[in-house]
């Protein structure tokens, strides 16, 4: 009788877990605009669904339900210089949905918010800067395209996944 009702208790577990697992990743909304979070070290995040091409200059991403920080570069520079990126955010975007430049000094420029067509020269500076996804309950699609053939000597752009 004993071993029945840890076993009826240890499946009650279970299925708590389980279920609790089928929840999108909770995220307070403060965050999507809290900086020193953004800046910080290390990513949180998750998608529902997403579809993502990425190479050191071309980022093509569909997703759902996107909660959190996801950094999709990361940039060396060894010198002062310009990264051109140009940046599509189809117009069907739902949710709050921003992409950022990270600096050396951790400063947080926020490169392109919303659903349009974005142009930018980003000042690029000596150390590691990164370019981070950032979003809370977003949907859409995002082009983003960087100059690379245009990149200095000295600075370097790596993909991370």
């Amino acid at each position: 009788m004993k071993n029945m009702r840890f076993l009826d208790v240890l499946w009650i577990l279970m299925m708590v877990a389980g279920l609790s697992g089928c929840t999108h990743f909770n995220y307070d909304i403060d965050l999507y605009s809290d900086e020193e979070w953004i800046a910080g070290e290390g990513d949180t995040y998750s998608y529902v669904r997403r579809t993502m091409e990425i190479t050191s200059g071309d980022l093509d991403l569909s997703f759902s339900g996107f909660y959190g920080k996801h950094t999709v570069w990361r940039i060396d520079a060894s010198i002062d210089g310009v990264l051109p990126v140009d940046i599509l955010i189809q117009g069907d975007l739902n949710g709050l949905y921003k992409i950022c430049l990270i600096s050396p000094d951790k400063e947080v420029t926020v490169v392109a918010q919303g659903a349009g067509s974005f142009y930018r020269n980003l000042p690029v500076s000596p150390g590691r800067q990164y370019i981070t996804l950032v979003g809370h309950n977003a949907s859409g699609k995002v082009v983003v395209r960087l100059g690379t053939d245009e990149i200095l000597e000295g600075i370097n752009v790596q993909e991370i996944y």
